[in-house]
């Protein structure tokens, strides 16, 4: 028989509480007490509390016999667990990102230049530039200037209000790390498509002093490289790919903590089936 309210409360919260202390636990034992705290911390963020809700009020209505409502909150917790699981996430986004090992390390001469796609970038509350999550690709372009391995940047990216443009930022910024504004070039493009367009007519028509022999590089998130490849090829480009800023996870073996959704994880799924959407819809 269907379990009465009150029991149903009662035996849910001793199983949640059980799994909870044994999965804080298990990272005591296995990571130690550092983790172990951001296990349980993670725990009461909002996504955190959004999973064990979910798989509380799914035990609840389980235990009353409730077969609608126990799989409709099974479904949500199954959902969050997914797409917020560190190792789920991680594996998800290896599929989308561009090879590290791809990245070209030794050149016998310097790129004619290096694009840098617009989204690495933010402004302050006060206007001030700054890197975003996906700065990596504003400083690689520094690194590689200042080890003389390209002869100049291009740096893209405009807003449809035209106020802080990515590319006006990006050059703002490699400005600041001492390289020549000479050298610092820059085209516009509300997204990728447009981007590739603009790359297409300034390599048509390049501006006086721009050099004027050697390959071209790609700089972008590994995410986001085989997206912006695919749309290059499609205006007759031909860079050669440079993927930054890899968000999926090197191996370190088994660590309980990761297995509590979070935000972050989330946001990096949504960023993979983004690309993977991108690639259906030929966009």
């Amino acid at each position: 028989m269907p379990r009465r309210p009150a029991a149903a409360l009662r035996t849910a919260i001793l199983l949640m509480s059980i799994v909870c202390l044994s999965a804080v636990g298990l990272s005591y034992v296995v990571e130690g007490s550092t983790y172990a705290t951001r296990m349980a911390t993670t725990m009461v963020m909002p996504v955190g509390l959004m999973w064990l809700a979910s798989t509380f009020f799914a035990i609840v209505f389980g235990l009353r016999r409730m077969g609608s409502a126990c799989l409709a909150f099974a479904l949500i917790s199954g959902l969050v667990f997914f797409t917020g699981n560190a190792y789920v996430v991680s594996s998800f986004m290896s599929s989308v990102e561009w090879p590290e090992d791809s990245v070209p390390t030794t050149l016998e001469t310097p790129f004619r230049s290096v694009v840098v796609l617009g989204g690495g970038v933010s402004i302050s509350p006060l206007g001030n530039p700054e890197l975003s999550d996906d700065g990596e690709r504003v400083f690689s372009a520094a690194q590689l200037f200042s080890a003389g391995r390209t002869r100049s940047i291009i740096c893209t990216g405009a807003t449809p209000d035209g106020r802080y443009n990515p590319s006006d930022v990006g050059r703002d910024l490699l400005l600041s790390t001492g390289i020549p504004d000479k050298v610092i070039y820059r085209v516009e493009g509300e997204n990728t498509t447009q981007e590739m367009k603009a790359m297409r007519q300034f390599l048509d028509n390049p501006p006086e002093g721009f050099p004027t022999d050697g390959e071209v590089a790609l700089i972008t998130s590994a995410f986001h490289m085989r997206r912006a490849m695919r749309l290059a090829e499609v205006q007759g480009l031909a860079f050669l790919a440079y993927p930054v800023a890899f968000r999926s996870d090197a191996d370190h073996g088994f660590e309980p903590h990761r297995l509590v959704p979070t935000a972050g994880s989330m946001a990096d799924f949504s960023l993979a089936l983004k690309e993977r959407l991108a690639a259906i819809v030929g966009r």
